[in-house]
């Protein structure tokens, strides 16, 4: 479900400056957009990590697919990943261009770090949409308090809730 909301926002800034964190889309379709992540290798992909990552000029469109999740929590970063993935946000944000958008989306019950900044709502996200899964391809939008709790691979593969995040940039 996250792809095809993924490709909504890149048609919705066709044209303009976007960079998607983590590499999602393009395994998909070919996007046009600048790629950074950390780890995968692969021709036009930018090798580094987001909080150190400084590009020239900033992004109208920063967008991110079941990407942060990750941070701090299977990689090689020591440490608790809730501070580093709030670092990463940080980072994110600080890319966009005056009326730019930050949007990502994470599966909840897989990082519980990252689980616990959502249950205390301490993501500081200018709009937030909860996605609870209902059936192997069935998802409906629900609460929070529907959504925190939700169970990684069960009783469907993978992610059973998900939230969708907004940040404005500034004008």
């Amino acid at each position: 479900v996250e792809v095809p909301l993924g490709f909504e926002y890149l048609d919705r800034f066709r044209g303009k400056a976007v960079l998607e964190v983590g590499n999602v889309l393009s395994h998909y379709e070919s996007g046009g957009h600048t790629v950074l992540d950390k780890y995968e290798r692969a021709p036009g992909i930018v090798n580094e990590d987001i909080v150190g990552y400084q590009p020239a000029n900033p992004f109208d469109l920063v967008l991110s697919i079941s990407t942060l999740e990750h941070i701090g929590f299977d990689d090689d970063a020591p440490g608790g990943s809730g501070e580093k993935i709030l670092a990463a946000i940080g980072a994110c944000r600080a890319l966009l261009a005056p009326g730019g958008l930050f949007v990502f989306t994470v599966p909840l019950g897989y990082n519980p770090d990252l689980d616990q900044l959502i249950a205390d709502n301490a993501l500081g996200a200018d709009r937030e949409w909860f996605l609870k899964r209902s059936g192997p391809r069935d998802w409906r939008e629900g609460s929070r308090a529907k959504a925190v709790g939700a169970t990684y691979g069960r009783p469907y593969p993978y992610a059973n809730a998900l939230l969708i995040a907004e940040y404005d940039g500034a004008n």
